[in-house]
């Protein structure tokens, strides 16, 4: 009872009044000079946002966003913890935040019983949300299998913790009631579900442990990226695991914004019909120039490719190259 006192209290102070007051009129300001995104056969239900702005709207929508950039902030932090394992960049998610303000202030209806505050939280949120699942849509992980990685990890860590070790492949089998080759197999999908960093991720064929095994063995050291042929996040190989089926015949330059160079990049690096992916070394001397060069025009196209549009883009050449 005292809680709803003291909200309805808020409300009627002076100073949310005269917020409200001024959101509104922003608001007002920015509905005026919007103009809605035309359907296209592209595009056949545009975004709000997708819409257009006259000066004087720019003018309040900025505003706006100055008034609210410490929530859109806030918020952008909020989702980055709450999915921690997602690779998109905060500064990313913090546009998707002014993407949520032009929404709210766009729909917000003065008439209703709430605030624009409250507003431009739903629809921040839901801009965040949408960007994340969008990012890191192109890998599906069925329920039960993220089962499987939540108890692999903890199988991980308390034997970390007890034995001040990392446990063996074998361990980790004999813990969670698994067979080795299930225990591969949850590795391999737990490594597309996190960015790893470095391909020294990985375990022997007949289950010594890397770390804390001196002993020589039979078994062969194999990465959790079947194929990785230098460090690379894992967050790359995904993405080129969903191009390799249209990267040789379809993409074609000008598409997805890909130059000829950046397509030749990405061929020889993940898709070189000879002896496999070549080194940045094997690229650069391929092509004239340095392996720095390689380096750095090979994160771009990766880059782009990783964009949300053209990821819905990609998914779309992949669906119609059959």
């Amino acid at each position: 009872m005292n809680e709803t006192l003291s909200i309805k209290e808020k409300m009627s102070s002076e100073e949310y009044q005269e917020r409200l007051a001024r959101d509104s009129a922003l608001c007002t300001r920015v509905q005026a000079g919007y103009t809605p995104a035309e359907s296209t056969k592209e595009t056949p239900r545009p975004r709000i946002v997708d819409g257009t702005l006259d000066d004087d709207a720019k003018d309040a929508l900025g505003e706006l966003f100055v008034h609210y950039e410490n929530l859109t902030a806030k918020l952008a932090h909020k989702h980055n913890s709450a999915h921690n394992r997602t690779s998109a960049d905060l500064n990313d998610l913090k546009q998707q935040g002014f993407f949520g303000i032009y929404h709210a202030a766009v729909t917000f209806n003065p008439g209703l019983d709430t605030s624009f505050t409250t507003h431009a939280r739903i629809t921040i949120s839901s801009h965040l949300t949408k960007f994340i699942n969008e990012h890191e849509s192109l890998i599906r992980i069925p329920a039960d299998v993220r089962g499987d990685i939540r108890r692999y990890g903890r199988t991980i860590w308390s034997t970390y913790q007890s034995q001040e070790r990392m446990p063996s492949r074998t361990q980790i089998a004999d813990l969670t009631g698994k067979t080795p080759a299930e225990v591969d197999r949850i590795a391999i999908a737990e490594a597309f579900t996190t960015q790893m960093g470095s391909i020294d991720e990985g375990y022997y064929t007949d289950g010594r442990d890397r770390k804390t095994t001196l002993e020589a063995g039979d078994g062969k050291w194999r990465s959790v990226v079947p194929g990785a042929s230098e460090m690379r996040s894992v967050e790359d190989d995904i993405m080129v695991k969903a191009i390799v089926d249209i990267v040789q015949n379809s993409l074609q330059p000008g598409e997805m914004g890909l130059s000829e160079r950046e397509i030749e990049i990405v061929k020889l690096r993940f898709f070189d019909e000879g002896e496999g992916a070549l080194t940045l070394e094997e690229v650069g001397r391929n092509l004239g120039i340095t392996r720095e060069a390689v380096r750095i025009l090979e994160a771009k196209t990766l880059a782009k490719l990783r964009n949300p549009r053209r990821a819905n883009n990609l998914r779309h050449l992949m669906t119609n190259s059959d």
